[in-house]
């Protein structure tokens, strides 16, 4: 552990060391700290770039991705020439040529329930980057248990939410605290909703800071609070929780909840003859993967498709024109929707002999309420009525 800062540094961090909040022994404090990233992304990137710069010489990253050309709008540390190649490999090829004394240690894996407590352990501070709530409430359950200080970043759209926890305080609540129950990925999935990328930036950057505060042990932060940002609007709020009580009971509860729903929705997806896309724009790919490269894109929400084949957490989709490609399972919801196969009629009841509302030409994709027996009933805010489900694509039988 340093004690004294030299010559060089002294010059190299002298902007930083002349604030009245840092000093000489505060740069130590930089200097000495020992801070994991978890994902070389779009909030990894400029986490990363910013501790090294502000001199964090102990800097482990965590990530099992490769550069792919869609990461280049948001993600700073790469370009072009290393479009393939691990993001782990080019961080440390680059962030060395800008901070040469850093120490820094890669893992070119996914972090999981086997390998988190032996890495996170040997941190003093967690910067959490990833792109998925299941990873982040794998970082807030083993900071609890190594007791410490997580800075948890997500993005989507124009909108980025921060949170920063101190679990050496007993009272200070965690992500399960605000959230309850894990949220729906869709919300962090940047290839679905999108994403602006000085988003990323902003948000990544603000984690630095924060997690440069909390060495320096200056300023406010953001215990029990969440700070929402929405650039859309530029509007910058500030949200409190607070610890809820005996939390650890019910994340028992959670947990069996949350399993029983997964087993039920994948034990009954094989036996759901349709389902229907969950958002405006999916992406249809060559094959189970996110490397492969997109087939069509869908721009129709609630468009029923037949699930045809699964290889782990993508499934192979065909629509009603026997267009086929794999997309993610969390792109799929129970169907509540038709494609009418020729013109129909709908009716005010489930019977021929009722009242004709109007027709429905072929093609169109409606929403349906309910079916009972060879009717369904369909509702739009111009009309409620019923057709027949024969030769339409989507009826679950």
């Amino acid at each position: 552990m340093k004690n004294k800062l030299s010559k060089k540094n002294i010059e190299r961090y002298s902007r930083q060391i002349i604030l009245k909040n840092v000093g000489p022994l505060g740069q130590l404090k930089i200097i000495n700290s020992r801070i994991l990233v978890v994902g070389a992304g779009g909030l990894g990137c400029p986490i990363i770039d910013y501790l090294g710069r502000a001199g964090v010489k102990n800097l482990g990253v965590i990530d099992h991705d490769k550069v792919s050309l869609s990461n280049l709008h948001r993600q700073n540390i790469y370009d072009l020439s290393d479009l393939g190649k691990y993001k782990v490999d080019v961080v440390k090829r680059k962030i060395k040529k800008i901070n040469r004394s850093l120490n820094l240690k890669i893992y070119k894996k996914r972090i999981n329930q086997k390998n988190a407590n032996n890495i996170i352990k040997n941190f003093d501070i967690i910067f959490d980057g990833s792109d998925n709530f299941k990873t982040k409430f794998l970082l807030n359950e083993y900071s609890i248990k190594n007791k410490k200080i997580l800075i948890v970043g997500a993005i989507s759209k124009f909108d980025g939410h921060i949170f920063t926890f101190n679990f050496k305080d007993k009272k200070t609540p965690c992500l399960k605290c605000f959230y309850q129950t894990e949220p729906d990925d869709d919300i962090l999935n940047c290839e679905a909703e999108g994403v602006l990328g000085p988003v990323a930036g902003i948000v990544g950057n603000i984690q630095a800071s924060e997690g440069l505060k909390k060495i320096l042990n200056i300023g406010n932060d953001l215990n029990k609070l969440i700070l929402i940002i929405n650039l859309l609007n530029l509007e910058f709020r500030k949200v409190v929780f607070n610890k809820k009580k005996k939390l650890y009971m019910w994340k028992l509860i959670i947990l069996s909840f949350l399993f029983l729903n997964f087993f039920s929705f994948s034990h009954s997806e094989s036996n759901i003859k349709f389902l229907s896309l969950k958002n405006e724009k999916v992406n249809v790919r060559y094959g189970p993967g996110f490397d492969f490269p997109i087939k069509f894109i869908y721009l129709k929400k609630y468009l029923p498709v037949q699930v045809i084949d699964s290889k782990e957490n993508f499934r192979r989709i065909i629509d009603h024109k026997k267009n086929s490609g794999w997309i993610h399972w969390t792109q799929l919801r129970k169907a509540n929707s038709i494609i009418v196969l020729e013109d129909k009629i709908v009716f005010k009841k489930n019977s021929k002999f009722s009242e004709p509302i109007i027709k429905v030409k072929k093609g169109r994709l409606v929403l349906v309420e309910k079916c009972i027996n060879s009717w369904c009933n369909i509702k739009t805010d111009k009309y409620n009525g019923w057709l027949e489900n024969d030769n339409v694509w989507g009826f679950v039988k």
